[in-house]
């Protein structure tokens, strides 16, 4: 039986007869139980199946196998759909940035060996550097003063003793919360991985902490440890430098992609997207390059009657000196002609238009495999001037240039200017 099990969004496998298991459904009915509702059953002829919903990336079921949901571009089989979904969490800001060597990491057996071979890489270009160090305050009794004497603590606990004396001292070591956390997220790096070179890499990284205390407990706190200190590695510029290895090990063990969280029972981690946020998160990091001057919002409410009572949130909206001047609704779904934009859609966003007192809108499309119908727009049949683009975008796992592109064709139909290059 093949160790990974490979379906496209919106794709359906079948259960028995090759497909996934019993236990393996089971186990994926309890993660839906507490996640997202990521898949549905539905009967075929006879068969069961299971029908994969907006949702890509990958699960670590019992038994050893990999489920393995790959964005709806390319062939299954073809390292560039997983390239895609990494480069595309990257530029949206959701994964750590592996843009350089994306492809590169495409090639892993599955998304999770990807993060996992690449937390790896990072630690130990990390600990090869050397570790970092920090200072930590302690108080200690000893029978020479070293450091600062504490003069209160001496009189107060120890006022006759000529022998001890209580000092507070500066200790600069490795064994810091960052390096435990570090270490630990590694050592579990070697026990899940199922590529050798990983696993030999983790293993270095774990022998050269050995200066470095060693961390207990389950690995949800771990993982609530690791986005602790994501906020405030920043504010540390001994340990800014690591700032990258947190966020990919956080993203590993906290399950911070919205998506169903692994479980006592997984063997590994759980790594599910929601396409359609992937997608909007990249258009706004990549507008917010692309257009010069310009700001963007991200699901930022708007009231949509005067008492406040209804709320508008469109997805992004794009402000040109503080003031709106471009909303913009991202739709992750093909489209070949305007028989397959929905009436709702339009709806939709003329109302944003309206409210925020705009003449231009858009619908966002991907134009996968650089496939799509010409780009046009749609003018609402009333007086009130309002231009709906229905846009389409490129998204390649080669890089964002030709998207870029594409947005800043459309950021130019509603008078904004592209950022020089």
């Amino acid at each position: 039986m093949n160790d990974v099990v490979r379906v496209q969004e919106h794709g359906r496998l079948i259960v028995g007869r090759g497909g996934l298991t019993e236990a393996e459904l089971e186990f994926l009915l309890g993660l839906r139980q507490r996640g997202p509702y990521f898949f549905a059953e539905e009967r075929v002829q006879g068969n069961w199946y299971c029908r994969f919903g907006g949702y890509a990336g990958a699960i670590a079921m019992p038994g050893g196998r990999t489920l393995e949901v790959l964005p709806k571009v390319g062939d299954l089989d073809d390292p560039a759909s997983r390239s895609l979904l990494v480069r595309m969490l990257a530029g949206a800001e959701i994964g750590p940035s592996i843009e350089d060597a994306a492809a590169d990491y495409g090639d892993s057996p599955t998304l999770i060996e990807a993060y996992l071979r690449f937390a790896a890489d990072l630690a130990l270009r990390e600990v090869r550097l050397g570790l970092v160090h920090a200072y930590r305050r302690l108080d200690r009794r000893t029978p020479v003063v070293r450091g600062q004497l504490l003069i209160a603590k001496q009189l107060a606990l120890l006022p006759e003793r000529l022998d001890v004396h209580i000092a507070r001292v500066e200790d600069y070591r490795a064994d810091t919360p960052v390096n435990r956390s570090i270490k630990a997220g590694v050592r579990w790096i070697a026990r899940v991985t199922r590529v050798a070179a990983t696993a030999a890499k983790a293993r270095e990284v774990v022998m050269r902490m050995d200066a470095v205390s060693d961390s207990t407990g389950p690995l949800r706190v771990l993982g609530d440890a690791l986005r602790r200190l994501q906020g405030s590695i920043e504010r540390d510029r001994r340990h800014r430098r690591l700032a990258p290895l947190l966020r990919v090990l956080g993203l590993l063990l906290d399950g911070t992609a919205v998506a169903p969280e692994a479980g006592a029972a997984a063997p590994g981690p759980t790594l599910m997207f929601d396409m359609s946020k992937v997608f909007e998160a990249l258009l706004a990091a990549r507008l917010r390059r692309t257009l010069s001057g310009c700001s963007v919002d991200e699901q930022a409410s708007h009231r949509f009657d005067i008492a406040g009572e209804f709320m508008l949130r469109p997805d992004l909206l794009v402000r040109q000196g503080g003031k709106p001047a471009l909303v913009l609704d991202a739709k992750w779904k093909r489209v070949s002609g305007p028989a397959d934009v929905d009436d709702a859609d339009l709806r939709q966003v003329f109302a944003y238009a309206r409210i925020l007192g705009l003449t231009d809108a858009a619908l966002v499309y991907p134009k996968l495999n650089g496939a799509g119908a010409p780009l046009q727009h749609v003018q609402v049949a009333d007086e009130s001037g309002v231009r709906i683009h229905l846009w389409q975008v490129t998204v390649t796992a080669a890089g964002w240039n030709e998207l870029d592109s594409d947005l800043g064709r459309l950021g130019s139909k509603a008078g904004l200017s592209p950022a020089l290059r």
